[in-house]
């Protein structure tokens, strides 16, 4: 007998199995958050291969509106930002699966995706400000 809490979606079955059995890359969310975040990683790696040269100059790694530059460094530093960012990326695809699979935690799987998308966002921002500052 069901509890009066569990709900009956219109074809009979339990609102909270609806999902279950289908594969994490199966999953068409995961597919698409997966997709964004494979696009964002390209384009960054692209337009930091076109546009980042070696230089003996300073770089600006870093614009403060209120102070200017308050951060300067070597070229290849502007590298290590997009590094570490698709270091927590890959990072946050192996626990989404754990979740997904293992423990069966599809919302913080999802949860876990979107942060990454934002994250290479805004990383992709920062990259794209940075060589704008420099270029």
């Amino acid at each position: 007998m069901r509890s009066s809490r569990e709900s009956i979606s219109d074809s009979g079955t339990l609102l909270r199995e609806i999902g279950k059995g289908i594969p994490f890359f199966g999953n068409s969310i995961v597919r698409s958050l997966l997709l964004i975040q494979v696009v964002l990683a390209v384009a960054l790696v692209v337009f930091l291969a076109l546009f980042l040269r070696p230089s003996d100059a300073l770089t600006v790694l870093h614009y403060n509106v209120y102070f200017g530059v308050d951060l300067l460094g070597a070229w290849w530093q502007l590298s290590i930002l997009p590094g570490v960012a698709l270091l927590f990326v890959f990072m946050n695809l192996m626990l989404s699966y754990r979740f997904y699979a293992i423990q069966h935690e599809r919302i913080a799987a999802y949860l876990l995706l979107l942060g990454s998308v934002m994250l290479i966002s805004g990383v992709f921002l920062g990259c794209i400000s940075a060589v704008y500052i420099n270029y």
